[in-house]
């Protein structure tokens, strides 16, 4: 199982030792966003209150940058599962993915 190269470096994880880390964040993801859409939909918002409005864009944008996280980690776990251990080529992308899960974090 050849390293996964990001930033330039050879790390000794590889590519297909992604599936179970998205997998465990694409569940504690799901649950966050459970919790949040609950408490968006059962609390009501004063609009006449600044820190009500505040508060509910705080929570609208965390449920979006939710959603946003569960679709990356999605991804990573489709393309970690694919080819064998050492046919990287179905896997390539996985770097980018990352890069793009980092700086949603």
């Amino acid at each position: 199982m050849p390293g996964i190269v990001v930033f330039g470096r050879r790390w000794s994880v590889g590519s297909d030792d992604m599936v179970l880390p998205a997998i465990f964040m694409l569940v504690g993801h799901i649950i966050w966003l459970g919790a949040l859409s609950y408490i968006f939909s059962k609390v009501e918002f004063d609009p006449a209150s600044e820190c009500s409005r505040e508060l509910k864009d705080i929570v609208l944008g965390y449920i979006v940058i939710l959603l946003a996280c569960i679709i990356v980690e999605s991804i990573i776990t489709l393309i970690s599962v694919r080819g064998s251990i050492l046919e990287t080529q179905p896997r390539l992308s996985m770097q980018y993915l990352l890069y793009i899960r980092i700086g949603k974090s």
